[in-house]
């Protein structure tokens, strides 16, 4: 990956990227704008003319525009206060007003703020739109359908052909060939140059060497992270084995990483520039019952957070600069060294050594990857230009409720060697996604608990059940793949011996295979191949009894005409109730056409995503509010400085876990706390990193370690604050003397050693040698916090300190004695409550 660079004046640079598609993906709407300066000739040379559409007004494409992919180009002729409405209102990239005047030039600068790209001639705009668009082409590049909620229905449809399509063992040769015809086909309008290009790489293609390409300015990754965005699943097929070779990559470093492990990885980043839209969705899903997000593309990440930002560029309008902190959690390397990761398939990797940039040290997941939004902060600000932080944590694989089934699956499809089979099966996954996101036909879940059900199960001769077979039958609600079970099974009852020699003998056939009704498509191809023809002439209550087991066997794969169909020809030989029958027949006719009914009336409904308020995510201003408003009659008030204190633990948690061990570069090791004496140490043992110039760039990095600063200071004035407000009623209370005050003063201790180091990072540095005092104004910074929040525990006048000043004291001033929790210890949950009742 290269950085973007200007355009030459001779326009080379568009001609190349023209002939190479870069931006098939986009259209130029121009609107108002005569050619009077070659605008139009010009444009071609890097797009195709198909891709330029020109407008006399703004009124005519409206209904043009229904995606995110546009680039607007408009006259300065145009009404001002027209133009501001249309751009606020529609979803466009980028916008640039072309104004060859300079007093109408500084004009609209003046009055429009919200205004992009202002530009006097038509080489400015080539080049400008060049760089943004160019911006989006490449490889750190993400769009709105790069992240997906998790664990929705169409989710779960693609994540599993994803994963089937990564993880096959090995692709024929006749795949690799139908996939570098498909890259010629892509590029047949280029004059032959890419053709060459491609021939070329089919040439030298080696599995080995697929990091180094895909890191190259290489039109395969834009094919394929193109198709993966949009889940094009046909595209996403053809490139299969490209996928599958890059996979088989990230599998080796993954393999190596766990292999190095005692300074783990402890977080990663990316810069992205993010819609309103798009960070709007992902405060939606951040604020679920199931804050979880799945990448679907090849995702570029680096060790470096200035490599991130600096990839960021410059947001377009309405563009929010993003900077994504993903974190590592101890829990998770620990849980995936123990795993070997040799049936992981959710990896990552560090192929900076095989990269054609190094430099950028660039850690790349896999398509499938889940995360768990952890937060969505308020911006970082650097001089021009702001960031705001979402901080992501990758998900165990162990959590993933599927995982074992998904592994299992694509084992049992790479010991078929039928390609037919794997075919058969991808074209059943790609339906139901589509189907789902379309008009969600399918279900899941009731689909997954079937093939629970159906797994392992033998069929015919004993032999096991094909798996393309075994996913037909888990569709009890979808007539059209149980119809499809149904057909494959007649074509393999011709080959069961036994059935060929009676088919005959109608008693033999009935009795013999009623045991099939396990798998209802089975049986219903035998009774629609053997035994229906003899319920069309035979009127005997042996066929009655066929009628009805067809009848019930077709309402479980909701094939209710047929059912329908099966009980009126069964109550018809019934004729006067002969068998003694009717009755319950018709009970069974009647169930159906209700069944009937029911399914055309059907209207399917998007789930609703409920939300709530995990602990983690609260808000302090509502535990504030809360204690603000208590009064003794609403409950005890042991009951919400309880609540309080599982608030205080939960924010201490996340520092033990997340802030401390990336800002001091914490060794491997999984523990639920962090003693005091954990912080010092590792303090030390950062400083002299630091000083060393051998920190970890995730841990010193300016720009993040002024926000942490930020962040941590802000804690600590609200609990501080709370401090001082508790301390004087701590002899009232033993509650607060024995278990709250002392974990309040130790979590102080935490964020004061993490403020200390944030001041080293942000004021001294090495330079040659030399160390440096930076002047850098950590109070001006401050003044930009919400200091509002400074009164977070603010409680004096409150009805709490009203009630605490008029408790009797628990224990005597000549008994008391202070409570300090050793520097040394660490707790677990109990082991914290049996050392507060041992002092108590």
């Amino acid at each position: 990956m290269a950085k973007v660079t200007a355009v030459e004046e001779d326009g080379s640079q568009l001609f190349n990227d023209r002939r190479e598609n870069k931006f098939d993906e986009y259209l130029v709407l121009i609107i108002g704008i005569d050619d009077d300066d070659d605008l139009f000739e010009n444009l071609p040379r890097f797009i195709s003319k198909d891709l330029v559409r020109s407008f006399k007004d703004i009124k005519t494409i409206c209904e043009l525009i229904n995606s995110t992919n546009i680039f607007l180009i408009i006259s300065d002729k145009l009404n001002q206060e027209q133009v501001d409405e249309f751009v606020n209102k529609q979803r466009i990239i980028s916008f640039y007003i072309y104004c060859k005047s300079n007093d109408k030039h500084t004009d609209w600068t003046k009055r429009n703020k919200t205004t992009e790209r202002i530009v006097s001639n038509s080489i400015e705009l080539l080049k400008q739109l060049h760089h943004d668009i160019n911006t989006l082409s490449h490889r750190w590049s993400l769009t709105e359908r790069s992240f997906q909620k998790a664990l929705t229905d169409e989710s779960q449809w693609y994540h599993l052909f994803l994963t089937i399509i990564c993880y096959r063992s090995k692709y024929s040769e006749e795949y690799y060939k139908k996939m570098f015809d498909e890259c010629r086909l892509y590029y047949s309008n280029n004059n032959n140059h890419m053709i060459d290009v491609i021939n070329k790489f089919q040439e030298r293609y080696e599995s080995c060497n697929l990091i180094r390409e895909y890191t190259c300015d290489h039109f395969l990754y834009r094919i394929i992270n193109h198709a993966l965005r949009t889940q094009d699943m046909e595209t996403i097929k053809k490139f299969g084995p490209f996928i599958n070779d890059l996979i088989s990559q990230l599998v080796k470093y993954y393999q190596q990483y766990f292999t190095s492990i005692d300074f783990p990885v402890r977080a990663v980043y990316r810069g992205q520039y993010l819609s309103q839209d798009e960070l709007g969705f992902l405060r939606f899903v951040w604020k679920s019952n199931n804050p979880i997000i799945t990448l679907t593309t090849f995702g570029s990440t680096s060790l470096d957070p200035q490599v991130a930002m600096d990839f960021s560029g410059c947001p377009s309008n309405n563009m929010i600069n993003c900077l994504f902190e993903i974190i590592l959690t101890d829990e998770y390397n620990d849980k995936q060294n123990e795993i070997k990761s040799i049936d992981s398939y959710e990896l990552f990797g560090n192929i900076s050594c095989d990269s054609a940039m190094e430099s950028e040290q660039e850690i790349l997941f896999s398509p499938g990857r889940h995360f768990r939004i952890r937060s969505i902060e308020d911006p970082i600000y650097d001089s021009d230009r702001q960031w705001t932080p979402i901080i992501l944590e990758i998900v165990i694989e162990a959590d993933s409720k599927s995982h074992y089934n998904y592994l299992n699956i694509v084992k049992q499809i790479n010991k078929n060697p039928d390609p037919q089979i794997y075919d058969d099966i991808l074209k059943m996954l790609q339906i139901n996604a589509e189907n789902e996101t379309r008009f969600q036909q399918t279900n899941w879940d009731e689909w997954w608990q079937a093939l629970k059900r159906q797994w392992g199960k033998h069929y015919l001769n004993g032999d096991p059940q094909p798996l393309h077979l075994t996913f037909y039958n888990c569709f009890s609600n979808d007539l059209y793949w149980s119809r499809k079970a149904i057909e494959i099974y007649k074509t393999e009852l011709l080959s069961v011996s036994k059935i060929q020699s009676n088919r005959s003998s109608f008693s033999y056939l009935f009795q013999s295979y009623r045991s099939w009704d396990e798998l209802p498509t089975l049986w219903l191809a035998l009774y629609e191949d053997y035994l229906k023809p003899f319920c069309q002439n035979i009127e005997s209550e042996e066929v009655i009894k066929c009628l009805r087991f067809a009848g019930g066997l077709y309402q479980r794969i909701a094939d209710y005409p047929n059912a329908l169909e099966c009980y009126e020809k069964a109550f018809q030989i019934n004729i006067n109730n002969k068998y003694q029958k009717n009755n319950e027949i018709q009970k069974q006719i009647t169930t159906v056409k209700k069944d009937i009914q029911r399914k055309s009336k059907i209207k399917h409904s998007k789930k609703q995503i409920s939300t709530i308020d995990p602990i983690e995510q609260q808000d302090q201003w509502v535990i504030s509010r809360i204690i603000k408003q208590w009064t003794p009659e609403k409950t005890s008030i042991l009951s919400v400085l309880g609540r309080l204190f599982k608030y205080m633990k939960e924010r201490e948690k996340w520092f033990d876990l997340f802030y401390a061990k990336i800002i001091f570069s914490f060794p491997l090791e999984v523990t639920e706390d962090l003693s005091i004496h954990d912080y010092y140490l590792n303090f030390f043992l950062a400083l002299q990193r630091h000083l060393l110039n051998k920190s970890p760039c995730s841990a010193n990095n300016y720009i993040l370690s002024l926000w942490r600063y930020e962040k941590c200071y802000s804690e600590f004035i609200q609990f501080q604050s709370l401090k001082i407000f508790l301390q004087p009623f701590e002899i009232k209370l033993n509650y607060l003397r024995f278990t709250f005050l002392p974990q309040l003063k130790r979590f102080l201790k935490k964020l004061t050693t993490i403020l200390v180091m944030c001041f080293f990072y942000t004021r001294v540095q090495l330079n040659y040698g030399e160390i440096i005092v930076n002047n850098v104004p950590l109070m001006n910074t401050l003044e930009n916090m919400k200091m509002k929040q400074s009164i977070f525990f603010d409680l004096r006048n409150s009805s709490m300190q009203v009630y605490l000043e008029t408790l009797e004291n628990e224990c005597s001033l000549n008994d008391y004695a202070l409570t300090i929790i050793p520097n040394n210890k660490r707790f677990d949950e109990d082991a914290f409550t049996t050392f507060m009742e041992s002092i108590s």
